[in-house]
């Protein structure tokens, strides 16, 4: 008898399959010719033997994969939201002991910490992604209502070419009458009055809404500037303990609601459509004098 009792272990451990490794023959209806085995590994993914059929994966098991060799992309920002993050703060964090659950270190502070940094992150990413945009634009549009503000300015000051053309042809009116022996109040006076030299109105309103949407164009650059300033100041790095940290940023984050911080970057493109709605307002009135003062 002892010597036959080993022998049904070793049947049981030829026919069933191990913990670890898993044999499972599946028959494919279409083709009755073969089979396919696959091996299940330790991390439980299917691994087919010599000889049998390739099997084909599932979608979940082609994610993240080479495309023709091509690593996917990965980007550096990791948004809160993708799942990899750990809502479970009881087990990332260790609880507080009975009495501690309010002191400088506790486990209340961290978690704090931890959902005021990602919602800083998100609120200063979109902040400073509006403001460069819009420091980028204001740069560019400043140079170019500049120019056509300074080429208006000359339109103020008193033509002195049309004036000197003016007084030389009253001579030549002179010499003509001394010389045909005309009287010389028959000649009338020129109308130049050098003393009330008074630029035309259409000219005034011109050069002053070029300047008005120059004037607001530099304001939308240096309140994005204040703006980047105050940004800098509250994204920088406080010291101290969990809970004075917490402190720190909850302050920060009072004077920038206080202060009306978001709403005046919600205002800034608002001061610069105005600044180009009055650019191109006055840019169609200067080609309709330059293409009046043509046919006229």
């Amino acid at each position: 008898m002892s010597n036959q009792e080993p022998a049904p272990f070793a049947n049981t451990s030829r026919d069933e399959p191990s913990q670890e490794n898993h044999v499972a023959v599946e028959m494919d209806h279409t083709d009755t010719f073969h089979d396919s085995v696959t091996e299940d590994t330790s991390q439980g993914r299917p691994i087919p033997k010599h000889g049998s059929l390739p099997l084909h994966r599932n979608k979940k098991d082609n994610e993240g994969g080479h495309f023709f060799g091509i690593p996917p992309y990965q980007s550096p920002y990791q948004s809160p939201y993708t799942g990899t993050r750990t809502y479970n703060y009881t087990e990332k964090y260790a609880p507080d002991p009975f009495g501690e659950e309010f002191k400088e270190n506790a486990r209340v502070w961290k978690v704090y910490l931890d959902e005021a940094e990602n919602y800083d992150d998100e609120m200063l990413r979109g902040f400073k992604d509006t403001i460069d945009s819009l420091l980028i634009f204001a740069a560019l549009f400043s140079a170019v209502v500049t120019t056509f503000a300074v080429a208006t300015v000359d339109s103020l000051q008193p033509d002195y070419s049309q004036i000197t053309a003016t007084l030389l042809l009253e001579q030549i009116k002179l010499l003509r009458a001394a010389g045909n022996v005309t009287e010389i109040k028959a000649i009338p006076p020129s109308s130049v009055d050098l003393n009330n030299v008074i630029p035309s109105k259409n000219d005034l309103w011109i050069n002053g809404l070029f300047f008005a949407s120059l004037s607001l164009s530099l304001a939308t650059a240096l309140l994005s500037v204040l703006v980047k300033q105050w940004l800098q100041a509250y994204s920088s790095i406080s010291s101290g303990n969990a809970k004075e940290r917490a402190v720190i940023r909850q302050f920060r984050f009072s004077g920038l609601e206080k202060w009306k911080v978001p709403e005046i970057i919600g205002t800034l493109p608002l001061i610069l459509h105005a600044s180009l709605a009055l650019f191109f307002s006055q840019l169609q009135s200067l080609h309709f004098q330059c293409t009046w003062g043509a046919f006229s």
